[in-house]
């Protein structure tokens, strides 16, 4: 799946199951391994872009299905349940975060990076280690960034057709 706005870009990628032989384990059967390509500003560091790669065990199979969901319904494709699309989606582990935020006038998806994603850059800030703010990229819902939003969940729901719960752990 990609987002791409203005001033960021994010790619997430299912690279497999993390245990391959796993099938039928609960629980450990679902992870999968994701890579991310992204690029965007650093809020340490105004005027300064930043991109990096990761890969890190996740996100369940079912994880990536909500994710999807949630992205076409951010996107304005109708929901399953009929109801409004949660303003936040998180997952168990507490690696990438996705959030609709409000500033002012305009609504934006904001993907959080957690530590075991986040590059080699933003761990250490010049002496001392960093610790805050997170690291972010913005992504604007306007119309196009809607379409954008809900063809990312559409990419992402087919993506993850190659990878069937192989237990059922939940």
């Amino acid at each position: 799946m990609k987002l791409i706005g203005p001033d960021s870009s994010f790619y997430l990628t299912i690279l497999g199951y993390q245990h391959p032989d796993a099938a039928g384990e609960p629980y450990d059967a679902n992870w999968l391994s994701i890579h991310i390509e992204a690029v965007g500003p650093d809020p340490l560091h105004p005027g300064r872009k930043g991109a990096w790669t990761g890969t890190d065990p996740c996100l369940l199979t079912y994880e990536v299905g909500w994710l999807a969901d949630w992205l076409q319904a951010i996107g304005g494709s109708a929901s399953r349940n009929g109801n409004p699309p949660a303003p936040a989606i998180s997952f168990l582990e507490p690696v990438l975060l996705f959030r609709v935020v409000e500033i002012g006038e305009h609504r934006l998806l904001r993907v959080h990076f957690g530590n075991l994603i986040n590059p080699s850059w933003r761990v250490f800030s010049g002496e001392r280690p960093h610790t805050s703010p997170d690291l972010w990229l913005d992504f604007p819902l306007d119309q196009a960034g809607l379409a954008g939003v809900a063809s990312a969940g559409t990419e992402l729901r087919e993506e993850v057709r190659r990878y069937p719960d192989r237990a059922k752990d939940r």
